[in-house]
């Protein structure tokens, strides 16, 4: 059996801000307002919409006429926004699940080609009456049998033990369901000469519709109900004694009851029951009912869906709306992509900051008042206020960990907040400031002691039962700390200005320092604005100075006020509020903002997509935001989000 897989999730990353107030200074970029999305109701094509597909990347949809248009990004990279006709087929009668396969009114099908814009026959395949939903793959034949062929198409073969079947839908297995109501499964074996018959499923009862992703599935039974189950790896297992209805808050069997089309839709890397690894919708009389990870929900504005494949849905008047990511453009509204901006864009909705915190995809900020505030990967495209506990105080910093889960201090307490258990929980008092590593926190405790937990276990999944988790104690630091700063590696800052790094607190052989700031290496300020860095060797568990190539940005600043570095890229804030970004310590700077900036932070993570996918955030003078960069989870917080929560109607 298949070991289950572990939620993958983008990290965020933490760092102190400056307690000074310079005198207000204007913004460099004026305040805009953000441009709604289009409008939801748009007018029914002239060609009607039979069919949608939709995977992460790309979206098709089929014409009444037998043309097939498709947006998103294409095999090659290039994103199309909006919807364009696709070469190479004008009679086409259904798409699959996935938008990448299309079937000819000859029962030949053809695919997406991965280096043109056009689709291309597959070999091999033929008399083919409906694809199955899910994955793509296997087929239901025109004389009902189930015809399966490899992630590329090849070697298909016909599954054994059912020649009745109306309809097929796969993932990790390959399920039927007969004129009875019977659910039969199979594993798709990767040898073509292996031979996996269909087997009976137990437990289900008499099924009207079923729908299965990875590792999961859903299934729309003859009373109306509908269960929802974990399947155990590739071996034909359902497990219909423990639904997830029964294991999951937020789930809401009775907002689903009466659905006559789902769709379950895998989320990257998820499995098993703690952690729902599968986005829900269904239809239930026109309406759409919604449920992930933060719970269920009605999407308002959709009232004649028929048909829901991925996060889009096909309407009884023919046009097509979708919701959810936009990553690669597959709601087809250009104004929506995160792109990486050069020029910083003003944080919507937000003042009075005191504190930034950034890492890949996702912004974190705390307020002079102790409130906490979350955009990006967390929150959508404008800040979302996340409160602590009642009765907590008022926040004054917060650490960001790899796995994108946060602790904040408020007064001698630390609160900790997960993607799996989305509110702040008590994990420790007796704290005097905190910071992040990459997989947890590391707290300063009122007796002079250091200590960390790892709230990330392995991949970033952390479990629903909560943050307390694997607390140790490290070694005493030398002198006395008055900060520290989590990175790749814990430092600590002494009264003297001394750094000290690693878990056994080796001296860092650099000039006194202000501030310090890093991922994998570090860079520090010195009391004359100098910046001095240096690398950690995980070997000898020493610290040396970084010897960077000449020319270097960094080597020859003297005006240095603060400086945030990620995987790639580094900020610094320079005389007069002035922020200059670059590349690496040898890179080539840019001027960023020309004055007014009191605080810089990098957004970054180990194994990102590279400098675009890095964001900068820069707290101003007057104490509001601005940020530039990578937009790609709407971490710059100015409303171009790339998640919509409800339906946005396409015109095709």
């Amino acid at each position: 059996m298949r070991a289950p897989l572990l939620v993958v999730i983008a990290c965020a990353w933490a760092c102190g801000s400056r307690t000074s107030d310079p005198p207000p200074a204007a913004h460099d970029a004026a305040t805009r307002e953000v441009a709604a999305p289009a409008s939801f109701e748009v007018p029914p094509p002239t060609d009607k919409v039979l069919g949608i597909g939709r995977d992460d990347a790309v979206a098709c949809a089929v014409h009444a006429s037998g043309g097939v248009d498709c947006w998103g990004r294409f095999g090659f990279g290039k994103i199309f926004a909006t919807p364009r006709r696709i070469p190479g087929v004008s009679d086409a009668i259904a798409i699959s699940t996935r938008g990448d396969l299309v079937l000819r009114k000859t029962g030949q099908v053809v695919r997406l080609a991965g280096d043109r814009i056009e689709f291309v026959p597959v070999e091999g395949i033929a008399n083919v009456a409906a694809f199955a939903s899910g994955a793509s793959g296997c087929f239901l034949q025109r004389d009902h049998s189930v015809t399966c062929a490899g992630s590329y198409l090849a070697n298909p073969r016909t599954i054994p033990g059912v020649d009745d079947a109306v309809s097929v839908t796969n993932g990790a297995v390959v399920c039927a369901v007969r004129p009875s109501g019977e659910v039969l499964c199979a594993e798709v074996p990767s040898n073509p000469a292996e031979q996996a018959p269909f087997k009976s499923v137990p437990g289900l009862g008499r099924v009207r519709r079923l729908e299965l992703a990875d590792q999961s599935g859903c299934a729309i039974l003859e009373s109306g109900e509908l269960r929802c189950f974990a399947i155990a790896g590739h071996e034909v297992e359902l497990r219909e004694t423990t639904t997830y209805d029964e294991k999951v808050t937020g789930f809401d069997p009775v907002m689903f009851k009466g659905a006559t089309e789902i769709s379950v839709t895998q989320r990257p890397g998820a499995s098993g029951l703690a952690s729902p690894p599968f986005i829900l919708d269904a239809v239930i009389a026109g309406r759409v009912a919604h449920w992930d990870v933060h719970g269920s929900r009605w999407l308002d504005k959709l009232v004649d869906a028929k048909q829901l494949v991925g996060e889009c849905a096909l309407r009884a008047q023919g046009s097509v709306a979708c919701w959810g990511s936009n990553r690669n453009g597959e709601l087809g509204l250009a104004s929506t992509i995160g792109r990486a901006r050069r020029k910083p864009a003003p944080v919507v909705g937000i003042s009075d900051v005191a504190m930034l915190a950034l890492r890949t995809g996702v912004s974190w900020a705390v307020t002079r008042q102790g409130k906490i505030f979350a955009w990006g990967s967390v929150g959508g495209g404008t800040p979302t206020e996340l409160p602590l506990p009642s009765g907590a105080k008022p926040a004054t910093s917060i650490a960001v960990t790899k796995g994108g889960n946060a602790c904040a201090l408020a007064g001698d307490a630390v609160y900790c907040w997960t993607r799996e258990t989305p509110t702040f929980a008590l994990l420790a008092s007796g704290i005097r400031s905190i910071a992040n590593t990459y997989e947890g926190v590391i707290a300063l405790k009122l007796d002079g002691t250091v200590v960390s937990w790892k709230l990330d276990k392995e991949s970033g999944y952390v479990p629903a039962e909560g943050p307390r988790l694997e607390d140790k104690q490290l070694p005493p630091v030398p002198a006395r700390v008055i900060a520290l700063v989590g990175m790749a590696w814990p430092c600590a800052v002494t009264a003297d200005r001394q750094v000290f790094c690693g878990d056994e607190w080796a001296k860092v052989p650099v000039d006194p320092v202000d501030r310090i700031s890093g991922t994998f290496g570090a860079c520090g300020i010195t009391g004359a604005g100098a910046v001095r860095c240096w690398d950690y060797n995980f070997e000898t568990k020493r610290s040396t100075p970084a010897t960077p190539a000449t020319p270097s940005p960094l080597a020859k600043v003297t005006d240095a006020l603060d400086l945030g570095l990620g995987d790639s890229d580094f900020c610094i804030v320079r005389a007069k509020g002035a922020v200059w970004c670059g590349m690496g310590p040898s890179g080539r700077e840019r001027l960023v903002l020309a004055s007014g900036a009191v605080d810089v932070e990098v957004g970054g993570a180990i194994g990102n997509n590279g400098p675009n996918r890095e964001h900068g955030c820069a707290i101003m003078a007057d104490r509001t935001v601005m940020c530039w960069g990578g937009n790609f989870d709407g971490e710059l917080g100015d409303g171009s989000i790339t998640y919509a929560e409800q339906p946005i109607g396409l015109r095709l």
